[in-house]
């Protein structure tokens, strides 16, 4: 999940309210998952997926894609902008319009 951390608090009440959890019990998984599952930087991290399953599954395309809920479109992200070591301003496509993020 894409910042993590700053919904800690929405994620320990929904396990209150929701899931019957006990407050405590709740922010201690959210403490012990948190890191494991907290992702920095979506499209570094979709690149870097991208990268390993090809590595993985070499005669499998994988295209890196990512939706964007806001707009509700589908874009492809175009590895070209992205060092392997990226930390933003990455290009995405659409068609054949490209925008930057």
């Amino acid at each position: 999940m894409v910042n993590l951390m700053n919904r800690r608090e929405l994620f320990i009440s929904q396990l209150v309210q929701r899931g019957g959890w006990q407050r405590e019990w709740a922010e201690t998984h959210f403490m012990n998952s948190a890191a494991i599952f907290e992702i920095g930087n979506e499209i570094d991290f979709l690149v870097a997926e991208a990268r390993r399953l090809r590595g993985r599954y070499p005669t499998i395309p994988v295209a890196p894609l990512i939706h964007r809920v806001k707009g509700h479109r589908l874009y492809h992200v175009n590895e070209q902008r992205v060092p392997s070591d990226a930390t933003g301003g990455v290009g995405l496509l659409r068609s054949s319009e490209q925008t930057v993020l």
